[in-house]
């Protein structure tokens, strides 16, 4: 109850009554029934679990700092997607033999491999 006290003094408890006066919807017994419901509960099982998973995987640091690091650069990532898909360039077999040639799209090619890999093994596992 203490935990509940503070919260309290600090108005985190109000800001939560404020939201579910405005926002929540009044019928009780629909709140009752949709709580109480057993789809919901299993669905909500389900995004437990694989939020655990989530934040196993992120808890990892190397995992953890590869995610940074792309989410920091997703503004110049989604940049050149987007102009690639919008102004597509002709690739011959040459012109594509000559961009395996490049030190990123090889290292790119290449972890992505490894990647796939761990992922079929990964799904081969799933019942």
């Amino acid at each position: 109850m203490d935990l509940l006290s503070k919260m309290k003094e600090a108005g985190i408890i109000d800001v939560f009554m404020g939201i579910a006066k405005d926002y929540a919807p009044t019928d009780i017994e629909f709140l009752a029934k949709f709580f109480t419901e057993k789809e919901l509960t299993e669905a909500l099982l389900k995004v437990g679990n694989s939020m655990m998973g989530l934040l196993y995987g992120l808890g990892e640091e190397r995992t953890s700092d590869l995610v940074k690091a792309i989410s920091f650069n997703l503004p110049g990532v989604t940049e050149e997607f987007v102009n690639g898909v919008k102004n597509p360039q002709p690739l011959s077999a040459l012109k594509l033999m000559a961009l395996l040639k490049d030190p990123d799209v090889s290292a790119f090619i290449t972890g992505l491999i490894n990647a796939l890999k761990v992922v079929v093994s990964s799904v081969k596992k799933v019942q």
